[in-house]
């Protein structure tokens, strides 16, 4: 992978990027102030965009949408400082709804840490419904 991107101070500043080995874009953000703050999007491997969203001072807030590899939409919803808020919209990869309820704003990481039905890895930054979720203890 490769990251381009320039420094101000020692700190990331404006647009970074990081791109694959055969050069296709991976990911994309802004930096200011060495924190992430404004758009980001990832790519899958087929030039197909992943994730699309926002950061404000290095947290995710706003509207996010995610992406299976064939294009159709997996979900999409706000969070607020990291956290997941009011309803998300979940999809199969056929684009037929999943029902599920609003997250609570007291959860937090656990859409960072659980695989979801679409098969990606733990650790995806990829959406899932609580239901039966439960932390990792520590």
């Amino acid at each position: 992978m490769r990251y381009a991107g320039r420094y101000v101070n020692g700190r990331r500043e404006g647009v970074w990027r990081i791109s694959n080995a055969d050069g296709s874009d991976a990911w994309e953000n802004i930096w200011r102030h060495g924190a992430w703050n404004g758009p980001a999007t990832t790519w899958w491997p087929n030039g197909v965009v992943r994730d699309q969203g926002q950061y404000a001072a290095g947290a995710v807030t706003g509207r996010w949408t995610f992406r299976f590899q064939n294009g159709q939409l997996a979900a999409t919803g706000d969070y607020l400082e990291d956290r997941k808020v009011g309803p998300w919209e979940y999809f199969d990869e056929s684009g037929v709804p999943m029902e599920y309820e609003p997250w609570e704003h007291q959860f937090s990481e656990w859409d960072w840490a659980y695989d979801d039905y679409s098969g990606m890895h733990r650790g995806a930054n990829w959406p899932i419904p609580p239901d039966g979720c439960e932390p990792d203890a520590e």
